[in-house]
């Protein structure tokens, strides 16, 4: 319990000194010596009004403590201080431009996916969902701190009429899309987003895809479009749909050679420079793993920070606002 106590002096009994003359008061009756100001605070006391605060212990004792100065306006220009060197830090620091690396197609081949595993763990992986043992590599991914998506198969325009098992068709009704994403969505956990594997096809295909973002919205999944085909819908469905999604700018490997894959590291590099972020797609294959690891090891020191994919998601705030409203 603290007792305050005006600082101005009452007149004194001669002899007496004003260091130890204390007012009597019904919360402390104590004459415990108070210590001289020290001169920093006297300087304080000349400027602004000021409270004398005496701390008592649990026996009821005035405690012998160096007695404390409220200054408001000390504090006020401490704090202003502050405020402006951590804005003179901002401006002086502006951020990074910012890079997403996302492996997909992991699973099949397990030796590059095991590669994948050692790099940073701010590297997106999309499992196959129909990969060997994909939940228990999903579950060791997990374990090295990478975030996880799932790697959804889409009808490709050339499958010579075999678009392949349990692969998303344009010919597919409503209800079969739906019962096939269920079994595809459910084979394993663990992960907060989907990219479409192949799909130049189906990706066109508007109705199609508002489907699939019906299903994602459900889980509460994200949206990446690969962008396998330029006229993809994917974006503009999620967007719509009021799920967080991100389209991919540049393949580091469409070519699996290590010429080409630099060439693309280096305009992965441009984009971010330009935009102010960029994500990169790859592929677990040993030209890719070659390529990837050094340049992620030299990223910050090129001037680039690596961030995790779900960093930079887009929401489309009006949508949310407009299902808020409406209660869907």
């Amino acid at each position: 319990m603290l007792a305050a106590f005006s600082l101005m002096q009452p007149d004194l009994p001669s002899g007496s000194s004003p260091q130890h003359h204390v007012h009597s008061s019904p919360v402390m009756d104590q004459k415990a010596p108070f210590a001289p100001l020290r001169s920093s605070q006297t300087l304080l006391l000349q400027s602004r009004p000021a409270t004398l605060e005496v701390a008592q212990g649990p026996d009821n004792k005035a405690r012998r403590d160096v007695p404390s100065v409220k200054t408001p306006v000390a504090v006020s220009r401490v704090n202003r201080i502050i405020a402006a060197k951590t804005k003179l830090r901002e401006v002086e620091s502006p951020r990074r431009p910012r890079i997403a690396i996302v492996i997909d197609d992991m699973g099949f081949d397990r030796d590059n996916s095991a590669r994948a595993l050692r790099l940073p763990p701010e590297v997106t992986l999309a499992y196959l969902p129909f990969a060997p043992e994909a939940a228990a590599q999903v579950r060791r991914a997990r374990l090295k701190g990478h975030p996880v998506m799932l790697h959804l198969p889409m009808e490709a325009p050339d499958h010579g009429g075999k678009p392949g098992v349990n692969v998303l068709s344009v010919a597919s009704s409503p209800e079969k899309l739906r019962r096939q994403l269920t079994d595809i969505l459910g084979r394993f956990g663990g992960y907060t987003g989907v990219n479409n594997h192949m799909g130049s096809k189906f990706t066109r295909n508007r109705a199609k895809m508002d489907i699939v973002m019906s299903e994602l919205r459900k889980r509460g999944l994200f949206f990446l479009d690969s962008r396998t085909s330029g006229g993809s819908v994917g974006g503009a469905a999620a967007a719509d749909a009021g799920i967080p999604y991100a389209v991919r700018d540049v393949f580091l490997d469409h070519e699996a050679d290590p010429e080409k894959i630099r060439a693309q590291i280096a305009e992965t590099e441009r984009i971010a420079r330009a935009t102010g972020q960029a994500i990169a797609i790859g592929h677990p294959r040993t030209a890719t793993m070659k390529a990837i690891a050094p340049w992620v090891a030299r990223l910050k020191e090129r001037g680039f920070e690596l961030v995790r994919l779900d960093t930079l998601l887009k929401r489309d705030i009006r949508k949310k606002l407009a299902q808020a409203r409406t209660g869907e």
